[in-house]
């Protein structure tokens, strides 16, 4: 008997997908993977595992995708540019905006 508590495949594509993120309102996941091309890009999909869409596109890898409270935006970790460093990226993958700060995962306050 399944416990409320275990977990529960969601995909299985034969890449490793990891740092999932719920959205607010719990109809999305964002998480990073290896499914096109490139080396741990960030992909948001539908809570069911289904509709994944690549949201970052450089070949650079990104990492630890958090949902804004709003569910608007996304910050995820990237070292592109000149750098680790924390960027924005709206859920359709429109307006990177890099951030002035180094270090640590980003978060979100309420």
């Amino acid at each position: 008997m399944r416990m409320a508590t275990d977990p529960i495949l969601i995909r299985d594509v034969g890449t490793p997908d990891n740092a999932p993120a719920w959205s607010p309102d719990g109809t999305k996941i964002a998480f990073v993977s290896s499914l096109g091309p490139n080396l741990s890009e960030i992909y948001i999909m539908n809570a069911d595992g289904s509709n994944p869409i690549q949201i970052t596109h450089n070949g650079i890898p990104d990492f630890e995708p958090a949902w804004s409270p709003d569910g608007t935006l996304i910050a995820i970790s990237s070292s592109r540019d000149d750098g680790y460093g924390i960027y924005l990226i709206y859920v359709d993958g429109s307006n990177e905006i890099k951030l002035p700060v180094y270090g640590g995962g980003p978060a979100w306050s309420p």
